[in-house]
């Protein structure tokens, strides 16, 4: 599986928060992003684990600070 990019990863989170013009940076966090309650972000990850064809666990994503860390934590295996 190639690794998920910065901006596929944006592309997804504009899809999902229906962000259309957002600028995401990595440094974001959810309380920067208008719109991510807990309902988007489980969209999020099932979205992300289609994507990759893995499964994103709750443990993991409470781990990352940031888009950026997400995105490490996606790319990780």
């Amino acid at each position: 599986m190639a690794e998920l990019s910065q901006e596929q990863l944006f592309a997804v989170m504009r899809d999902v928060f229906m962000l259309s013009d957002f600028h995401f940076t990595p440094e974001m966090s959810a309380k920067d992003v208008p719109g991510w309650d807990s309902l988007h972000h489980s969209i999020l990850m099932m979205e992300l684990g289609i994507i990759t064809g893995s499964e994103i666990s709750a443990e993991e994503t409470a781990r990352c600070a940031n888009i950026g860390d997400l995105l490490a934590m996606v790319n990780q295996d």
